[in-house]
Formats: structure tokens, C-alpha cells, sequence
């Protein structure tokens, strides 16, 4: 190969590449060998040439840092299901111990689901107080998930050592309190990391809460007394407002104790979290367009400037989730209670029930997660309100004919049910900004329907019979249907968002 020396009068400057490293004397530049080190090389293609190094090196660097935030994210995502694990297994301990913590306080099942809806109070001041820490206060995430657990962890653990029902219930309020405080947390940071990619990563959040779910009665069955539901009519009689010393052959205390134990483990993970180093280059979606009260919660601002739709959006998915939990009841927190008093399980029988019913909650809620990845959403939220209708509807005809006919249409049930929340969160994600303050608005929807919702059907079991709470719990999966389909025609009409990644600085 050979080189063309260029005169030095030539305008351009020269330099020789092998000078780069080892300069030489002026004289010896002239010298061409030959070999490619000696050709002569204007120095604008050597400067063209340092850029594309640089444009390598920078590549490199942008791909180092993505696959850094991507480990954080997916590590994140991991921490979320297994921490979700410890909640659903506090939100669902009451259900199969509910007929003996009514023995305990000498309460009837109606006076008790006083005491569990004092809970959804704890929850709604707990959503109003997340939902703003986490809009305002980004670099906190980790330790609103921390403080909600350990708050969690205290109210769980001393539950069974409760002899009064106004005790218990203040134990209610706070576990609905920190409920409050990491739900939004959780689900806001799911939701702000993933962007359109939430549904699937959303959906195995809560297959971590359904898991727990069903090691809940399992946990629980152990330590369960022996006795039938009798006992709780009899608890009926028995005054509420003192503190009583009744007996119990129950061991509750174990299971309550292990559940506040794994409690403080999951605030002391995100502690950790919190307090490690982050990576950059992290982007959320969903992100507040500002940070005082009135902008975070303007209507607008959910639906790019759009007040009307916002508000008509933000009513629709607020009756969503009031109704959603209003759907249930006879299947969730009463079914040990109408297992026990209407069919006459023991509550072994009852726990077993619920057993199997939060594995079919985890079948239904596994097989939406890769669903979720190909299906539109609003299918996903159609199918499953109507389905629960469907079973809602032939739960009134059969369920209390027998007990296997209310195990078999309680599995049913709960696998449609397991993913009606999540769902629900990722369902208006494609058409509006679902912020921590709309998760806030999402989640005291929910308190406000499971608030009165519980308190209610106590009531209506107690004084009314099983027969009415499934008539209730159908109408209440009626109007669900209808609210879906309003809800989705207006999504439809208003067409999908505009999509922006927004660069956080989290250090």
C-alpha cells in the first residue's frame, strides 16, 4: 500500500497517526517506509475518527446502564411480589380466625364486622396520606414501603391478644392505616417504572398478594378451635364495650405472631433498598405535572388537561372499586362465618374451604399475567365482572344447598375475583395518568365500598340469613357490569393517552 506525501506548504495541517503516541522530530515526519504508520493523515480525519471512538465508548456506556437499570427493576419487581406475599397473608389471616376472635371478644359476627370496617377508615386516611408523600416526595418510595410495613407488623401481631372489641378495632383501624401507606406506594411504583408495559409485572404484584392469600387458612388451620358456629350466636348476648376474659381453645396467637414477624422482614427490606445506591438513567411514567395539593389533584391533570373527562373518568373508577369489593363478601370475609352458622362446618371445614378457594384465586390470577401480556385490557376487565355475576347469580340458587355446592362456587368464584383489582389498576393506565394520586382516589373507593359493604352484610347475615348477603353480593356484581361498560365507552371516546418518559434524578 502506498501514501502520497503531502508538501508541508499545503493549507491543511498533517500529522502522522504513529506521532499520536510516540512524537517525533519535525524532520523525521517526511519519512515514508512504506507501512501504514508512516502515511500522512490530515488531521480532521483523525478527529473524525476520535468521535466515532467516542461514539463507541458512549454506546457502550448507555448500554451498561440500561441493562444497571433494568437489574434494578426487575430486582424491585421481585421485592414487590414477595413483600405482597406478607400482605395477603395479613388481609386474608382474619377470614378463616374470624369465628374465633368472635369468641375471644364475646362479639357477634355483625358487632365484628363493625371492628373490621373501622379497618377501611385506617385505609382511606392512609391512602389520603400516601397518595401525597408519594406525588411529592419521590426519593421516598422505599421508605413508605418501609414505615407501611412495620406499622403492618405492630398491628397484626397483637390482634389475638385482644379481649374487647374496642381494642381489636383499633388494631383494625392502624393494619388499614399502613395498608394504606405501601398499597399506593406499591402499586404507584409498579406502575411508574413499567409504564405500558404494567399489566404483566402489575398482575404477578398481586399473584404474590394471592399466594399469601392461601397460606393464610393453611397457616391458620392448626390453631383453630374445634367448636361450631353455635358459639358465635351465643357470643351475641355478651356485652362488647368492657374488656372480657372469655375462654378460647384457639392458638391464634401463632399464626399473628409469624405473620408480624415477616411484617418487620419486609419493612426491613425496603429499608435496605432505600438506603443502597440507585442506578441512573431511571425514567418513570405517570409522573405528577406538579407538586402543590391542588395540581395533583386537579382532573385535568390525569387526562391531559381534559377537567370534564377527568372528572367523569375519575367518578367512574371511583364507583369501580367501590362496588368491586361489594362483590364478595359472602366468598371472603363471611365465608368461614356462613360456612360454620348456615351450613354447620367446623371451622377446620370452613378453613379448608377457604384453602381451596385461594388456590383457585392463585390458578386464575397465574393465567392472566401472560394473558395480560397479548389481550387488551378492557377484554380482560369485561370477562372478569361478567363472569362474577354469572356465579354470583348461580350462587343464589345452589350455594347454600349444600357444602360442597358453596366450596365449589367459592373456588369459582375467587378464581375470576383474584385479578379484578389489578386489572382494575392497569385497565385506565392506557388512557390516562394513573399518578399516586389517582391510585389515592382508586383506593378510598375501595375503603368507602368494603367499609360499608362489610358492615352491612354482617348485619344482613345476622338478622337476615346467608340467603340475603348473596342477593346483595349479585346486585352488587350487576351494577359492576354495567359500570365496565359506561366506564370503557367513555375511555373509547376520549381515545388512548399521549405516553411521556419522564428522567428522574432519584439520588
Amino acid at each position: 500500500m502506498s501514501c502520497e506525501i503531502k508538501p508541508k506548504t499545503f493549507d491543511a495541517k498533517y500529522i502522522n497517526i504513529a506521532d499520536v503516541d510516540s512524537p517525533k522530530e519535525e524532520g523525521d515526519r517526511d519519512i515514508n517506509d512504506g507501512d501504514i504508520n508512516g502515511c500522512v493523515t490530515p488531521l480532521t480525519d483523525h478527529a473524525s475518527q476520535i468521535d466515532e471512538i467516542k461514539g463507541v465508548d458512549d454506546q457502550v456506556s448507555k448500554a451498561s446502564s440500561e441493562k444497571k437499570v433494568f437489574r434494578y427493576k426487575l430486582m424491585k419487581t421481585i421485592l414487590l411480589i414477595v413483600t405482597y406475599i406478607v400482605n395477603g397473608l395479613v388481609l386474608t389471616i382474619k377470614y378463616p380466625t374470624f369465628p374465633d376472635l368472635c369468641e375471644r371478644t364475646g362479639s357477634s359476627v355483625e358487632e365484628l364486622t363493625r371492628a373490621t370496617a373501622v379497618r377501611n377508615i385506617g385505609y382511606i386516611i392512609g391512602c389520603l396520606v400516601g397518595g401525597i408523600l408519594f406525588d411529592r416526595f419521590r426519593k421516598f418510595w422505599d421508605l413508605q414501603l418501609s414505615s407501611g410495613f412495620l406499622l403492618l407488623a405492630v398491628s397484626v401481631a397483637f390482634k389475638p391478644w385482644c379481649r374487647g372489641i374496642v381494642s381489636l378495632a383499633f388494631l383494625y383501624w392502624l393494619e388499614g392505616l399502613s395498608h394504606g401507606l405501601f398499597a399506593i406506594a406499591g402499586n404507584g411504583m409498579m406502575i411508574a417504572i413499567w409504564g405500558g408495559n404494567t399489566p404483566a409485572p402489575l398482575q404477578a404484584m398481586h399473584f404474590g398478594c394471592r399466594i399469601g392469600s392461601l397460606l393464610a387458612p393453611a397457616l391458620a388451620y392448626p390453631f383453630l378451635s374445634a367448636t361450631r358456629g353455635e358459639a358465635l350466636y351465643a357470643n351475641a348476648t355478651v356485652p362488647n364495650n368492657i374488656e372480657t376474659e372469655l375462654t378460647s381453645t384457639s392458638n391464634i396467637e401463632v399464626p399473628y405472631v409469624i405473620m408480624g414477624g415477616l411484617g418487620a422482614l419486609a419493612s426491613f427490606g425496603y429499608l435496605v433498598v432505600y438506603l443502597a445506591p440507585r442506578p441512573r438513567g431511571l425514567v418513570f411514567t405517570n409522573v405528577p405535572k406538579g407538586r402543590n395539593l391542588k395540581e395533583l389533584l386537579h382532573p385535568g391533570s390525569f387526562t391531559n388537561g381534559n377537567t370534564r373527562y377527568g372528572v367523569i373518568l375519575m367518578t367512574c373508577m371511583f364507583l369501580y372499586f367501590s362496588i368491586n369489593g361489594a362483590c364478595g363478601s359472602h366468598f371472603l370475609l363471611l365465608q368461614a362465618s356462613i360456612a360454620t352458622e348456615t351450613l354447620n362446618a367446623t371451622k377446620q371445614e370452613a378453613s379448608l374451604m377457604q384453602f381451596a378457594a385461594r388456590g383457585s384465586a392463585i390458578l386464575g390470577n397465574f393465567i392472566v399475567i401472560p394473558v395480560s401480556k397479548f389481550v387488551p385490557m378492557p377484554f380482560i376487565v369485561f370477562v372478569i365482572c361478567h363472569a362474577i355475576a354469572i356465579v354470583n347469580f348461580i350462587a343464589v340458587a345452589l350455594a347454600l344447598k349444600s357444602r360442597m355446592n358453596f366450596a365449589i362456587l367459592g373456588g369459582v368464584f375467587d378464581f375470576f375475583f383474584a385479578s379484578i383489582w389489578a386489572s382494575g389498576m392497569g385497565w385506565p393506565e392506557r388512557y390516562m395518568e394513573v399518578t399516586g394520586s389517582v391510585i389515592m382516589i382508586f383506593n378510598i373507593g375501595s375503603g368507602v365500598g368494603c367499609s360499608i359493604m362489610e358492615w352491612g352484610s354482617g348485619y344482613i347475615l345476622q338478622y337476615h340469613g346467608a340467603q340475603s348477603v348473596m342477593w346483595l353480593c349479585s346486585a352488587f356484581a350487576t351494577a359492576l357490569c354495567l359500570l365496565t361498560n359506561v366506564t370503557q365507552c367513555v375511555m373509547s371516546y376520549h381515545g388512548p393517552k399521549k405516553r411521556q418518559l419522564v428522567p428522574i434524578d432519584i439520588d
